[in-house]
């Protein structure tokens, strides 16, 4: 039902930027990256729905966000070891299946209630781990990956209470290298090895890009 939305408002341009749409901060970027993701998965339906219209003189729509997605992929391979390592930073498996990781910031009103949704997925999904990175070096996001690290990631998601505390160390990015380098700019962020969603993914969204069980 969600796609099928999708697709109607591809063929309103004022409803595509869900500016128009009554909708709050955080459901608005999660319709964002629902698109982005569909879009991204299946840029024909930009083909069918723009199958009517003049043909666009250089590239198509459906060329940009196969680009996009082929060059999200390249810089997801190139940085695979890092992104993808088992980290103190990281809760679920021990021996996992798949790794999904997820960029967080202090300044992140969506980011407790994406993680305590992951933490759920991980008890459904036992062959599931999620890596957390840094998604900026700001002296608040520090402590708060200080903090996950101290703690337990598991420990303060299912006590809902992501509080910075102090960094441990002022010299460690917590990963802030690899967002840039991925040019991410919006907590939470997800990375999956051949593809990155921007945004807060629902719950009831976000299983369908991982591995079919």
């Amino acid at each position: 039902m969600i796609r099928v939305a999708v697709c109607v408002l591809l063929l309103a341009p004022s409803a595509l930027a869900a500016d128009g749409l009554d909708l709050s901060p955080g459901a608005r970027a999660a319709f964002r990256a629902e698109l982005r993701a569909l879009l991204l998965e299946e840029p024909e339906i930009l083909q069918r729905a723009l199958a009517a219209q003049p043909p666009a003189p250089d590239i198509t729509t459906a060329e940009i966000y196969a680009d996009a997605a082929a060059s999200d992929r390249a810089r997801i391979a190139a940085l695979a070891e890092p992104l993808f390592a088992l980290t103190g930073f990281g809760f679920g498996a021990d021996s996992p299946a798949e790794i999904l990781t997820v960029f967080v910031s202090a300044d992140c009103p969506d980011c407790l209630t994406a993680l305590t949704e992951l933490l759920t997925l991980t008890q459904t999904r036992p062959d599931l781990r999620v890596e957390l990175r840094a998604l900026d070096t700001t002296t608040a996001t520090a402590g708060l990956m200080a903090r996950l690290a101290a703690e337990g990631p598991a420990r303060l998601i299912a006590g809902a209470d992501l509080t910075p505390g102090p960094p441990a160390r002022t010299d460690v990015n917590y990963g802030a290298d690899l967002a840039t380098a991925l040019e991410l700019d919006i907590a939470p962020s997800y990375v999956l090895p051949d593809m990155l969603l921007r945004g807060w993914m629902p719950a009831q969204i976000l299983p369908r890009y991982l591995a079919p069980r």
